[in-house]
Protein backbone atom coordinates (compact mmCIF):
# COMPACT_ATOMS: atom_id res chain seq x y z
CA UNK A 1 0.00 0.00 0.00
CA UNK A 2 1.05 3.69 -0.89
CA UNK A 3 2.70 5.13 1.78
CA UNK A 4 0.78 8.63 0.77
CA UNK A 5 -2.54 9.69 -0.72
CA UNK A 6 -6.19 9.44 -0.05
CA UNK A 7 -7.60 5.92 1.77
CA UNK A 8 -11.19 6.05 2.67
CA UNK A 9 -12.76 3.69 5.29
CA UNK A 10 -16.07 1.79 5.87
CA UNK A 11 -18.16 2.44 9.20
CA UNK A 12 -16.43 -0.97 9.70
CA UNK A 13 -12.77 0.73 9.27
CA UNK A 14 -12.62 -1.31 6.61
CA UNK A 15 -10.31 0.25 3.45
CA UNK A 16 -12.66 0.94 0.66
CA UNK A 17 -10.24 3.28 -0.95
CA UNK A 18 -6.77 3.22 -1.38
CA UNK A 19 -4.01 5.37 -3.59
CA UNK A 20 -2.87 1.65 -5.14
CA UNK A 21 -7.02 1.65 -6.05
CA UNK A 22 -7.52 2.36 -9.81
CA UNK A 23 -10.57 4.77 -10.40
CA UNK A 24 -11.91 5.72 -13.54
CA UNK A 25 -13.43 8.92 -14.82
CA UNK A 26 -15.62 9.71 -17.67
CA UNK A 27 -14.51 11.72 -20.27
CA UNK A 28 -17.19 11.75 -22.68
CA UNK A 29 -20.17 10.15 -24.57
CA UNK A 30 -21.75 9.44 -27.95
CA UNK A 31 -24.52 8.52 -29.48
CA UNK A 32 -23.99 5.94 -32.56
CA UNK A 33 -27.43 6.38 -34.21
CA UNK A 34 -28.53 3.46 -36.44
CA UNK A 35 -25.18 3.52 -38.86
CA UNK A 36 -21.25 2.30 -37.90
CA UNK A 37 -18.99 5.42 -37.46
CA UNK A 38 -16.25 6.88 -35.27
CA UNK A 39 -15.20 9.61 -32.89
CA UNK A 40 -12.32 11.06 -31.97
CA UNK A 41 -11.07 12.92 -28.45
CA UNK A 42 -7.87 13.76 -28.29
CA UNK A 43 -8.09 13.37 -24.50
CA UNK A 44 -7.75 9.75 -24.66
CA UNK A 45 -3.96 10.16 -24.93
CA UNK A 46 -3.95 10.41 -21.17
CA UNK A 47 -4.69 7.23 -19.87
CA UNK A 48 -6.01 3.75 -20.18
CA UNK A 49 -9.31 4.10 -22.04
CA UNK A 50 -12.32 2.06 -21.33
CA UNK A 51 -15.67 2.41 -22.43
CA UNK A 52 -19.41 1.17 -22.07
CA UNK A 53 -22.76 0.87 -23.96
CA UNK A 54 -26.04 1.92 -22.75
CA UNK A 55 -28.54 0.72 -25.77
CA UNK A 56 -32.26 3.30 -26.56
CA UNK A 57 -34.68 0.77 -27.20
CA UNK A 58 -38.45 0.26 -26.51
CA UNK A 59 -40.19 -2.53 -24.86
CA UNK A 60 -39.98 -5.34 -27.69
CA UNK A 61 -37.05 -4.16 -29.53
CA UNK A 62 -33.88 -6.72 -29.88
CA UNK A 63 -30.68 -5.43 -29.18
CA UNK A 64 -28.29 -4.93 -32.76
CA UNK A 65 -24.89 -6.61 -32.14
CA UNK A 66 -22.52 -3.80 -32.35
CA UNK A 67 -18.75 -4.04 -32.03
CA UNK A 68 -16.97 -1.54 -30.37
CA UNK A 69 -13.22 -0.89 -30.55
CA UNK A 70 -11.38 2.33 -28.54
CA UNK A 71 -7.69 3.57 -28.54
CA UNK A 72 -5.64 6.44 -27.75
CA UNK A 73 -7.16 8.54 -30.43
CA UNK A 74 -10.60 7.81 -30.42
CA UNK A 75 -13.55 4.92 -30.89
CA UNK A 76 -15.34 3.25 -33.70
CA UNK A 77 -18.30 0.75 -33.93
CA UNK A 78 -19.85 -1.08 -36.33
CA UNK A 79 -22.81 -2.86 -36.44
CA UNK A 80 -23.32 -6.59 -37.90
CA UNK A 81 -26.66 -5.81 -38.90
CA UNK A 82 -27.50 -2.72 -40.10
CA UNK A 83 -31.16 -3.48 -40.68
CA UNK A 84 -31.58 -3.94 -36.94
CA UNK A 85 -29.59 -1.54 -35.23
CA UNK A 86 -30.37 0.40 -32.58
CA UNK A 87 -29.32 3.72 -30.84
CA UNK A 88 -26.46 3.29 -28.00
CA UNK A 89 -25.00 6.01 -26.64
CA UNK A 90 -21.42 4.84 -25.38
CA UNK A 91 -19.82 6.56 -22.86
CA UNK A 92 -15.63 6.31 -22.39
CA UNK A 93 -12.84 7.55 -20.82
CA UNK A 94 -10.00 6.42 -18.17
CA UNK A 95 -8.60 4.77 -15.86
Amino acid sequence: MAEYGLRVRSPAGVYTLTPDDRISRIIGSVDTGTSSGSHSDSRLRDGEPFFFLVPHYRSGEVFSNVSVSIDHSGLSWKFQNPSSAVNYTIYYGLY
